[in-house]
């Protein structure tokens, strides 16, 4: 036994399991809490405007020349082809949830380099009990989705 864990002392991925098991744990009890709540996900105006831009897109695939349709013109494009795919906004905030929640293994890494092991556990577990993440990512809005994507790709 005592071999074994001078073996793995050192291997990252014998923390991150248990991490990113609570990380989504805590995400994925929240998403499905709230389709089974009756209540329905939460709904914004943002998220209205999101959904009916990447419909249009969909079918005059016309890209705007406004400001918010150049910012966010990564996003758009991304809940385009998600909704071409999935058809279901509900399969859209699944795939955010779980997103999210792997996003533990990027807080997990960057606090690795920058402190030491211990700093990154805990700050792996306050990401992974953060109620404004778990929040945000029950909206269909460009913070709580492709700004995750984007983190995972460093």
């Amino acid at each position: 036994m005592l071999a074994l864990y001078h073996k793995l002392k050192h291997r990252d991925f014998v923390l991150l399991v248990p991490l990113v098991a609570l990380s989504l744990y805590v995400r994925l009890r929240y998403f499905f809490f709230l389709a089974s709540s009756g209540k329905g996900f939460p709904d914004a105006a943002d998220s209205q405007w999101y959904l009916a831009y990447a419909r249009s897109l969909m079918t005059d695939f016309k890209i705007g020349l406004h400001i918010n349709d150049l910012l966010y013109f990564g996003y758009n494009m991304l809940l385009t082809v998600l909704l071409m795919l999935f058809k279901d906004p509900v399969a859209i905030l699944f795939i955010q949830a779980v997103t999210a929640g792997l996003s533990v293994i990027l807080v997990f890494k960057i606090a690795r380099m920058l402190f030491n092991r211990t700093t990154a556990v805990i700050a792996s577990i306050l990401y992974g009990y953060s109620w404004d993440i778990t929040l945000w990512t029950t909206y269909i809005l460009t913070d709580s989705f492709f700004i995750d994507l984007l983190l995972l790709c460093v």
